[in-house]
């Protein structure tokens, strides 16, 4: 909202929000010019359903760095 209100980009380019991505009703990225973002607000589930998708997109496109963060 902060970034609208700065007009830094107008709600045009909002297509949908995270609950419609992960319920499949919206596409993400559909090329690498296309910008996703994502605004935490404190919702568990919200930031568990990111997290698992950018998981699964590193392994399924092999990137990023594993790290175990229990050593």
């Amino acid at each position: 909202m902060k970034a609208i209100a700065e007009r830094l980009f107008g709600e045009d380019h909002v297509v949908g929000e995270l609950g419609d991505y992960c319920l499949d009703k919206i596409p993400g990225r559909e090329s690498e010019e296309e910008i996703t973002v994502f605004k935490s607000v404190g919702v568990a589930i919200q930031d568990f359903m990111v997290a698992t998708d950018i998981y699964t997109a590193s392994h399924k496109n092999h990137f990023g760095t594993e790290i175990d963060l229990f050593e």
